[in-house]
């Protein structure tokens, strides 16, 4: 479809002195809809839920550290694979210590390392993220209010993170960090 508009501007037509100018715009309206390539949007829709998980996980860890490790409950749905085992025996040997967390851990960026779409049909996707994850104001304090992190440790780290889809439920599986992988 085509638009045209006119404009005038000056006396009355036909009157001495009159001006005139016309301005036409034409655009074109798309004549049907984009087609999405299902299997981009399937991926896209992955990354989303990873994510979303891998945001989930981080806030929810926080939330867990914050009240002194004190309910592991909140992590169970977040947490699968070999990362499950590892993290709630951090999580106990932090609750039996009194341990605490102060403070909150930031996502700056995540970007997509990998995809595997899983078998035709969907509900098995991995998806591998490397996120630049901030810790600068987080602190784990001890009972005696001593702080349990390395100072010398850096603060601002790429962390890839694997994420797995079982049927609909997306969990954090694998962790792995590099100090050497500031950001």
């Amino acid at each position: 479809m085509i638009a045209v508009a006119g404009v005038a501007v000056g006396c009355s037509p036909g009157s001495p002195g009159e001006t005139s100018t016309s301005t036409t715009t034409t655009s074109a309206t798309p004549t049907g809809t984009p087609t999405t390539d299902p299997a981009a949007a399937q991926e896209q829709a992955a990354v989303d839920a990873a994510t979303a998980a891998l945001t989930a996980l981080i806030a929810t860890s926080d939330a867990v550290g914050q009240a002194g490790y004190a309910d592991w409950a909140p992590m169970a749905g977040l947490v699968g694979g070999e990362l499950r085992v590892r993290a709630q025996d951090l999580h106990e040997q932090r609750a039996a210590s009194g341990s605490r967390q102060t403070g909150s851990t930031t996502i700056d960026d995540v970007t997509v390392a990998e995809y595997d779409a899983g078998p035709d049909g969907g509900g098995r996707e991995r998806v591998v993220l490397d996120a630049c994850v901030d810790t600068t104001d987080v602190d784990i304090l001890l009972a005696d209010g001593s702080s349990r992190l390395d100072p010398d440790e850096p603060t601002r780290l790429v962390v890839r993170y694997t994420v797995q889809n079982t049927d609909g439920l997306w969990t954090v599986d694998d962790v792995a960090s590099d100090p050497a992988r500031t950001c």
